[in-house]
């Protein structure tokens, strides 16, 4: 198996919501950046690879907390999920 490079995304917020705010530019960046390495194994007929492994991280921060999270896809067929967790600490 392969190892591929992650992408990383970092947003800064400031106020009530900060983070909330700032998990959602990190959310839609990553997953552009997770469906890109599908299609491009898919192309390859590869994509079965990838299921389950984390491709990019987001770090999410104000200035007080920070919130770190992996992304990953899960392929099923012609279809193609992404979800996002929290690593373990």
């Amino acid at each position: 198996m392969a190892t591929y490079s992650p992408f990383f995304t970092c947003e800064a917020k400031c106020g009530a919501a900060a983070l909330d705010i700032a998990d959602r530019p990190n959310a839609h960046s990553m997953t552009i950046a997770v469906r890109g390495i599908v299609e491009l194994l898919r192309l390859v007929k590869r994509e079965r690879e990838l299921r389950r492994q984390i491709l990019a991280f987001s770090i999410s921060h104000d200035n007080s907390s920070v919130r770190i999270y992996g992304h990953f896809p899960l392929v099923n067929g012609g279809r193609q999920d992404h979800f996002l967790l929290p690593p373990n600490p």
